[in-house]
């Protein structure tokens, strides 16, 4: 059920858009998630709708630049940590070695939310009941 929103700067052509997709899902699906499971929304901003410090916190030496990534992906309560540490290796270095976007200019935060408050987890629950009461 993660639910990925990227935002960044207009001006990449569809293909590049893809591999961005590509590799977020990837560390994804390397952390553990189906490759099935995958939900992406891509916001493309103008400079003035998406304003964002070169060096805040520590980037003094690597500014932000243009290739600037905010990754924000909604995921179950139940995900440990180290999941989610595995997603930002694989999707920062997976970022680097398809498109060389270094890993300042990628900024990733989780969301959590609990699954029983998820539409899709409902309905899933719902066929899973279902299809019990027609094995009885």
């Amino acid at each position: 059920m993660p639910v990925q929103t990227i935002t960044l700067f207009k001006g990449r052509s569809k293909e590049q858009l893809k591999i961005i997709a590509d590799c977020v899902q990837d560390a994804l699906v390397y952390a553990g998630y189906p490759s099935s499971d995958r939900f992406q929304r891509i916001i493309e901003l103008e400079q003035s709708n998406l304003i964002v410090d070169p060096t805040f916190p520590v980037f003094e030496e690597t500014p932000r630049t243009n290739d600037y990534l905010l990754i924000e992906i909604v995921v179950g309560t139940q995900r440990p940590d180290d999941m989610k540490h595995k997603i930002i290796e694989r999707a920062t270095a997976n970022l680097y070695e398809r498109l060389k976007i270094q890993e300042s200019d990628v900024m990733m935060m989780f969301y959590e939310v609990n699954p029983q408050t998820s539409s899709i987890h409902r309905k899933a629950e719902s066929l899973r009941a279902q299809s019990k009461e027609g094995v009885s």
